[in-house]
């Protein structure tokens, strides 16, 4: 049973609640007034609660991939740290680091199409899901290894990848390190395009049927190229494939092409005659 006071403050409390609700004795006026009083207060809220959850996602997104990074430098081998994640998630399979950008990652690999687009590490479902290698990538780490990201806005998973279509960028970071099969393998970019949902698949090839295909392959990605960048690819190299959405148009795609640093380019890589492709389509 409630005492009186209880009683009391339920009473004002109704008749403070009240007092905003439109009241046809008030006049038509004043019952609009109060109904678009009401509207845009509803309108706050509701704005409030999804501001919250978004940059309340973005807050736990970060915490997961700085707690993840932390065990990477404290971990005493890659060997452990790979076999503690893959504990953790049996979909683990790679580490994806590029300096000059935020995509310092691990990557997953899953049997369910795009299953880590709306999924992060942890498998719950989040909007910036995870670094992944698709479905279709049948003979990963072989000729084509080909890794997803979505485009986040705060610079997350692959939303500094944009970064690669401005020359001078290219020229300071051209080189992409993966970690995978217990060990780390350079490679250099050697095109940035700007594709259709239709034309990136052209990109995803693991299978040639032999050198002119590769070469066609290959000579196709650097003509259209917003970036000459002069780096040369041999058939039999192994290709790095990274793909995320762009803002070009509708349903295009930004695709990052890298191979395989060559043994000689450990000590002399040299990317300063890059130059911007007056030629492709993109500039």
């Amino acid at each position: 049973m409630l005492n009186k006071h209880e009683k009391s403050l339920i009473e004002d409390f109704s008749d403070f609640a009240r007092s905003f609700l439109p009241d046809r004795k008030e006049g038509i006026t004043k019952a609009i007034g109060k109904l678009l009083y009401l509207t845009v207060a509803v309108c706050f809220i509701i704005l409030s609660i999804l501001l919250w959850c978004y940059f309340g996602s973005a807050k736990h997104q970060r915490a997961i991939i700085d707690s993840v990074r932390e065990r990477r430098d404290n971990s005493p081998s890659v060997y452990t740290l790979f076999k503690d994640l893959k504990e953790e998630n049996s979909d683990f399979t790679a580490w994806l680091k590029i300096q000059g950008t935020n995509i310092d990652n691990p990557v997953y690999i899953s049997n369910k199409t795009d299953y880590y687009k709306k999924r992060n590490m942890l498998k719950k479902h989040s909007r910036y899901g995870a670094l992944y290698i698709p479905k279709e990538n049948s003979k990963p780490y072989s000729q084509n290894t080909v890794i997803y990201g979505n485009n986040i806005s705060d610079g997350s998973m692959f939303g500094t990848l944009k970064y690669y279509r401005n020359l001078k960028f290219y020229k300071q970071n051209p080189t992409v390190f993966l970690t995978a099969n217990g060990k780390t393998e350079t490679y250099v970019i050697y095109a940035v395009n700007v594709v259709s949902e239709k034309e990136k698949k052209n990109f995803t090839k693991s299978e040639f049927q032999g050198k002119t295909s590769f070469s066609l392959w290959i000579n196709k990605q650097k003509k259209n190229s917003i970036i000459d960048t002069g780096i040369s690819v041999k058939y039999g190299e192994k290709i790095l494939t990274l793909i995320t959405d762009a803002k070009d148009f509708d349903g295009a795609k930004l695709v990052v092409s890298a191979r395989k640093l060559r043994t000689k380019e450990r000590y002399n890589l040299d990317v300063s005659k890059a130059k911007v492709n007056w030629y492709s389509r993109h500039k």
